[in-house]
């Protein structure tokens, strides 16, 4: 008899040894579901991509948008590092933490974008300053035409273009370089009172500026594309949502294994 009671405590005693890890478990799953929940709760309030479709159309602006972005996706994704995701919630994790992934890339390809668009406006405006000068001052029209080509030319070289502008980029520079030797052959030209010669170069100068306004930017689509795929763009609508309902269901377990 002493035997089966001792049998029975030790039975009763593994099952309520093992019942107080399911409940332990479960607590570890609650616990950590509630901070997944308030963690995209809390960057709900400060971004999604509503309220960065309907942010400001100036460049200031989106760019503001795209550094909070990239720094609080920064910030919840070491966070998420720092934490450890019980076997129930690992799914939730992965999720998360692509969703934040997610989230930082398409800011830093924004970024990157808007920084490249400076450079492009940065030498448009030295390209536009071509042509400008001093009518009686062939020469000196001519020298300034050269450092604005120039200037244009370095900048662009500088900068790293999208992929979705490299075509344009490397076709612009090849246009702009084509200017430039124009201007010089036209500016020795000018010194030697060559005027036959200044015609041709003039003729050449109105095909490279033909040539400029052909070389056509990408499409709108193309561009988001490079900035976020159609698929990573439909994975930032729906992941909130999803990582919200999966963690609020994780925020009832009772009991896990």
């Amino acid at each position: 008899m002493k035997k089966e009671y001792i049998v029975g405590g030790v039975i009763v005693a593994a099952v309520v040894a093992v019942l107080g890890y399911g409940l332990y478990n479960a607590s570890k799953v609650r616990s950590y579901a509630k901070e997944i929940d308030t963690m995209i709760t809390e960057s709900d309030a400060k971004w999604n991509s509503k309220t960065i479709e309907k942010s400001s159309s100036s460049a200031t602006d989106i760019q503001k948008t795209m550094n909070e972005v990239k720094t609080d996706s920064e910030v919840q994704l070491a966070k998420l590092n720092s934490m450890s995701a019980p076997g129930k919630a690992k799914n939730l994790e992965k999720k998360t933490k692509e969703y934040f992934t997610l989230a930082k890339n398409a800011a830093e390809q924004t970024s990157a974008f808007l920084a490249y668009v400076k450079v492009i406006e940065a030498s448009s405006g030295d390209v536009k300053n071509v042509g400008t000068g001093n009518p009686g001052d062939v020469v000196g029209t001519f020298t300034k035409m050269h450092e604005g080509l120039t200037s244009a030319i370095q900048k662009l070289e500088a900068a790293t273009p999208p992929s979705s502008m490299k075509d344009f980029h490397d076709k612009y520079i090849v246009a702009l370089k084509k200017m430039d030797a124009a201007i010089v052959k036209a500016t020795d030209y000018a010194k030697t009172g060559q005027t036959s010669k200044l015609q041709e170069v003039t003729t050449e100068l109105d095909n490279i500026a033909k040539d400029l306004d052909s070389i056509k930017t990408p499409s709108n689509d193309t561009i988001l594309e490079d900035l976020a795929t159609k698929e990573n763009k439909n994975k930032l609508d729906l992941y909130p949502g999803q990582i919200k309902r999966e963690a609020q269901r994780l925020e009832k377990t009772v009991i896990s294994y």
